[in-house]
């Protein structure tokens, strides 16, 4: 049955039904309101409150990963390495300071992962973490550090090095370990 056909017998069975078309919008969205999404990934709410549905009238902290929390925006503008991660330690959670995270950590997510991290963050009103470079916690050496990024949705992200105390300036995500 092609799909004119089908939406005109469902006209019809309303019609004889005595309902409208309203009617059944109506019902629909009480049904997916009643049943909401299911996100790829689980959810931190205020309270630290976990979740894989969106939960109306709680705030979203972050989206949890291998069993980290990684907030919803990164920091509000770029910055060296030393303010980065003085940034970090000063947002705190249930008494625990966040931090940029490891290169480790940011390397071992494979581009799948990334991809249902970044839509979930945007579902929240998140930033998604996107190709932009962002530091992470590891060192190279004493005046270097690691910064990470991704070239496009199909790929995981590769690390970089950059001098931490010159002018490079890049963002920062804050990750809480749980």
């Amino acid at each position: 049955m092609d799909k004119v056909k089908f939406l005109q017998s469902i006209k019809e069975a309303l019609d004889e039904a005595g309902l409208s078309v309203n009617d059944l919008v109506e019902y629909y969205n009480s049904i997916k309101k009643a049943n909401p999404q299911k996100l790829d990934l689980e959810v931190m709410y205020e309270g630290m409150v976990r979740s894989s549905i969106i939960l109306e009238g709680k705030k979203p902290l972050g989206v949890v990963l291998h069993n980290h929390l990684v907030l919803l925006h990164d920091s509000p503008e770029p910055m060296n390495w030393l303010e980065a991660m003085d940034y970090c330690l000063n947002i705190e959670f249930d008494g625990k300071p966040c931090s940029a995270y490891s290169i480790e950590f940011w390397l071992g997510m494979q581009a799948d992962e990334l991809n249902k991290l970044d839509d979930t963050l945007e579902k929240l009103g998140g930033t998604p973490l996107g190709t932009k470079k962002r530091w992470s916690t590891s060192l190279y050496s004493l005046n270097t550090a690691k910064v990470f990024g991704r070239e496009s949705r199909d790929t995981a992200f590769k690390d970089d090095i950059c001098y931490k105390e010159s002018e490079q300036k890049y963002l920062v995500r804050p990750v809480l370990p749980l």
